[in-house]
């Protein structure tokens, strides 16, 4: 019996982690990690079973972004969610198993509490560490230039001067849709020019077009 909840822990965690991400978004990671926390106390191959799930789960939506991009915030919060499971099944073997701790002398009301505000605090302080690097990159181009930078589409990308005389491409992150290519060239691209410069003037309100004669 013990085998077949940890199969079936492990098929939840592989398989419905992404679907249930997109339900429920940033509750399933503290939800993850609780249960993780519980069951692996109570039961180390359910624990297991719930590993080896949530490693496959990561594999599967890094293979998503690379492919299909990163349009969406439920990969980044299914692979959240893994971690939380697998960060929450270790803690619990650790207090279960070596500390010898029983499922019994824990107060789940304060690990819940305490959970939710770990979770609350590291969304406010990503998001904040987000926006104010943010902030600075585009404060930081003091000119812009959209170029015709390839030959099919998309093929619309803007060149940025920086206030310290360095000079780049408009890059995304990895795995996004909008790169020319999420693996090997992270140019952001435009289908039009007048995409281009809309997104460019809204980004860098501080800095202004330059002479569009192509220097490369």
């Amino acid at each position: 019996m013990d085998y077949l909840f940890a199969f079936s822990a492990f098929a939840v965690v592989a398989f419905l982690t992404s679907i249930l991400c997109g339900f429920f978004r940033w509750i399933t990671p503290v939800s993850y990690f609780i249960i993780s926390f519980y069951l692996a106390g109570e039961n180390a191959f359910i624990g297991v079973g719930a590993i080896i799930g949530a490693m496959l789960n990561i594999r599967t939506v890094n293979q998503y972004i690379r492919k299909e991009g990163a349009l969406s915030s439920v990969p980044r919060i299914s692979k959240l969610a893994s971690l939380s499971l697998i960060v929450g099944s270790f803690l619990s073997f650790v207090y279960f198993q070596l500390l010898a701790f029983s499922v019994e002398d824990v107060n789940w009301m304060v690990i819940t509490l305490v959970t939710i505000f770990l979770a609350a605090g590291m969304l406010l302080l990503q998001k904040w560490t987000r926006n104010t690097r943010l902030t600075a990159f585009a404060n930081s181009v003091t000119h812009f230039k959209v170029v015709e930078k390839y030959s099919d589409e998309p093929k619309w990308a803007t060149y940025l001067y920086f206030n310290d005389g360095e000079e780049q491409w408009n890059r995304t992150i990895e795995g996004s849709a909008f790169a020319r290519d999420s693996e090997n060239d992270l140019t952001l691209v435009h289908s039009s020019r007048e995409r281009a410069l809309d997104y460019a003037q809204m980004m860098f309100p501080k800095a202004s077009e330059i002479d569009r004669a192509d220097p490369f």
